[in-house]
């Protein structure tokens, strides 16, 4: 069997998997960065831009990430539409949504999603605070800013992020300033931002890359987040024939 691996250039956005992100719907390649390294051969990355406006529940009712219809998209609808069958080969499940550094968000109802896994999630509190994303802004697309009704792209937004808000109904998400608002927000509520989370397979031999607000398209008051004049495309590493 050959293991598929990303290989990976510094300081650079990763593009893999593709997803609408024009004003009319264009399909472009989408631009992950690096967040932190959780073994020697896998890596999480973020979105670099807000892809799309989803409610984090679609009934009105109280409900945690594990049975919400957003991580249920994310899984389903997003994974399948966004990457190839290559690309997909390369993104593990992973326990991004509840666990960071030995920390849970969760409290002692953490025990119960100890096997909770997913290909694709989102940013939590637990992982801004102990990555370089806290405090940087996040701008959306063209296409996620018209589905977000926004007056254009230019501007940051707000994004979900997994954790319970203060009530039931609410979850937390990151404002426009890039603060984390604890409060949160109703779950139906349409105006908030995804921005994805993926771990991929790497080769273990991997560049000393920068955390996320150190690149100048995400440091603050830094080219305001907007996009890249010169994309990156990625690179798969064939390590050769592995038997069973």
């Amino acid at each position: 069997m050959k293991n598929t691996y990303l290989k990976i250039s510094k300081n650079r956005p990763i593009l893999l998997g593709a997803y609408p992100q024009g004003k009319n719907g264009e399909v472009k390649p989408v631009e992950w960065l690096y967040l932190f390294r959780q073994n020697p051969d896998t890596i999480t990355l973020v979105s670099r831009y807000v892809l799309d406006f989803k409610k984090y529940n679609d009934i009105l009712m109280g409900v945690k990430w594990d049975r919400c219809s957003l991580r249920k998209w994310l899984n389903e609808d997003f994974f399948n539409a966004v990457f190839s069958r290559e690309e997909a080969e390369l993104i593990l499940e992973s326990n991004n949504a509840y666990k960071q550094g030995g920390r849970d968000p969760w409290g002692s109802l953490g025990r119960f999603y100890s096997g909770l896994d997913d290909r694709v999630s989102l940013l939590n509190r637990n992982i801004m605070e102990e990555t370089d994303v806290y405090g940087t802004i996040c701008f959306p697309t063209e296409y996620a800013a018209n589905e977000g009704r926004l007056s254009g792209d230019d501007a940051p937004c707000c994004y979900w992020l997994t954790d319970r808000g203060e009530h039931d109904y609410y979850a937390m998400f990151v404002d426009d300033s890039g603060e984390v608002n604890e409060k949160g927000a109703p779950l139906f509520n349409s105006d908030m931002g995804v921005r994805p989370v993926i771990t991929v397979r790497t080769n273990g031999r991997m560049p000393d890359l920068k955390p996320v607000c150190d690149h100048v398209f995400c440091a603050l008051g830094k080219n305001h987040g907007r996009k890249s004049e010169d994309p990156w495309e990625f690179e798969y590493e064939d390590d050769g024939d592995d038997k069973d």
